[in-house]
């Protein structure tokens, strides 16, 4: 009982200093040696850092970038993080390095343009067995697809995901009507494993914050090693070797600001297309599989 009762008064000692204490002003400074106030890590990745061909990020607002997210209590530990990528300057060139592969995308396409696979859809493996049965409607010549209510080039058509189903259907199996012996399924995608350093955007910026949010949320490449994940980006490959990411620009920047120039990542390499075309057949298929462009 005397333990019991003793138990009772400290509560209500302790209720009485709670009560008495007074409330925390907005925007006070913590005492030296206070635990440090962590924020709430966000579930979709913010956008505000642009990285584009003439962006020439300096190293604060590199390492500020980093330190914001850092603060945000993310699920991978940011010192152990910033300490696997090398430390601040190996982060700091990394992403130099990266805004280098950007030159030249001044004229590119904005990102609500991009096509929007989804491979949690199912996307990748319906595209590939499409373009493989020359069902996609990719090389001339083109056969007509029916109007709509709206504008709807025949071509490779914007806003299918606005469509009717049956719109949508006859739009993803069009190659089969096109009245020719045409090569459709000349046009080939597979698994690949590309370098970073060797691969190029096809759309005019990516975002330094998205980048790092891939980095602090799933963890990062190891230097020079292969970025985590199966092959769902998207990638075209040029006569020359080169590889244009059609698809996943920011799984790509992340990979190569954790693991350097000598990364690579899991890709699905489309071959048989020029750049101009990939974009507007993969966004129209995206649009024909219910997917909205991303801005």
């Amino acid at each position: 009982m005397a333990n019991a009762k003793l138990i009772m008064e400290n509560w209500r000692r302790f209720i009485k200093e709670e009560e008495a204490a007074p409330a925390p002003e907005a925007g006070a400074v913590p005492p030296a040696g206070a635990p440090e106030s962590k924020g709430s890590w966000p579930s979709e990745p913010t956008k505000k850092v642009p990285i584009t061909a003439g962006s020439n990020l300096t190293r604060e607002q590199i390492m500020q970038t980093w330190k914001n997210l850092a603060a945000m209590n993310p699920p991978q530990d940011p010192e152990k993080t910033l300490a696997d990528i090398g430390g601040p300057d190996a982060l700091v060139a990394n992403v130099k390095d990266l805004e280098g592969n950007m030159a030249g995308s001044e004229s590119n396409p904005p990102r609500i343009d991009m096509p929007h696979v989804d491979p949690k859809k199912g996307d990748i493996e319906d595209l590939g067995g499409r373009l493989e049965k020359g069902q996609l409607d990719v090389k001339k010549p083109f056969a007509k697809l029916e109007e709509v209510a709206y504008d709807m080039p025949d071509k490779f058509p914007t806003g299918l995901d606005k469509a009717d189903q049956p719109t949508q259907d006859r739009f993803l199996t069009k190659g089969l009507r096109d009245n020719s012996d045409n090569d459709d399924n000349s046009v080939k995608m597979g698994p690949s494993k590309i370098d970073v350093k060797n691969s190029y955007p096809t759309q005019n910026a990516i975002y330094l914050d998205k980048c790092m949010w891939n980095i602090l949320n799933f963890g990062p490449t190891k230097k020079g090693g292969l970025a985590h994940g199966g092959p769902n980006l998207i990638a075209i490959q040029t006569s020359d070797g080169k590889n244009f990411i059609l698809d996943g620009h920011h799984r790509w920047g992340g990979a190569w600001i954790s693991g350097g120039a000598g990364a690579k990542i899991n890709v699905q390499v489309l071959k048989g297309l020029d750049i101009p075309t990939a974009i507007a057949a993969l966004r129209a298929y995206g649009n024909a599989r219910d997917n909205p462009q991303k801005d």
